[in-house]
């Protein structure tokens, strides 16, 4: 506040509120700088225990698959780090190993009843280009609940590529806590796990 503004004007208030905006009024004597330089360390410092944590996740799972560890072993260590449920399937949505943890919804539920994602459901995801932009992208991609599909509860899927295909499909389910940054990079390093693992089968499956 000051020299220019003795308060926040209503006008600004009242568009702030309509989007769900914070305002925060500083005293003048107070220097900005002061201001960024403490926001700059918290985002810092979160990212460095992000990081942290992503590289523990990682050493665990490096080790898992160096002793031989299988999916469902892959599925049930990712499960008891982020706390919550697992599901690996192959390309043709056919479940290959899952592990729950935490609260699921009914499309979760019924995929592993059944041993495989719904035709009906599959077909759904197809059309509204979640496959389409995992093969382009070939990263992580977050999906929005939609309750029409019996999928009340947000997710993450990640492509299983080996040798510039996609073999699988790896989902985290949110269950009843938010999504966050760690899941993101932990499906990341959960999905390469997984292309090694499902390679080393398919390269024993050959030889014998």
């Amino acid at each position: 506040m000051g020299p220019y503004l003795d308060k926040t004007p209503d006008v600004m208030l009242a568009a702030a509120d309509e989007l769900d905006l914070p305002v925060i009024e500083l005293p003048a004597e107070v220097p900005f700088i002061e201001v960024t330089e403490a926001l700059l360390q918290q985002i810092l410092n979160r990212q460095h225990a992000l990081q942290e944590e992503a590289g523990k996740i990682h050493r665990i799972l490096t080790t898992l698959v160096l002793d031989g560890g299988t999916l469902q072993d892959l599925a049930r260590e990712l499960a008891l780090i982020l706390e919550r449920s697992i599901t690996i399937e192959s390309a043709g949505f056919e479940v290959l190993a899952t592990a729950q943890m935490g609260a699921v919804d009914t499309a979760r539920t019924r995929s592993v009843d059944t041993g495989r994602t719904a035709p009906g459901v599959a077909a759904r995801l197809i059309e509204r280009g979640i496959y389409k932009q995992l093969l382009e992208k070939r990263r992580p991609l977050r999906v929005a609940a939609m309750p029409d599909l019996d999928m009340h509860m947000e997710r993450i899927v990640a492509p299983i590529i080996v040798s510039r295909q996609i073999i699988g499909y790896a989902w985290i389910i949110a269950g009843d806590h938010a999504l966050t940054d760690l899941d993101d990079l932990a499906i990341e390093h959960g999905t390469t796990v997984a292309a090694l693992i499902m390679f080393n089968v398919r390269a024993v499956r050959n030889v014998e």
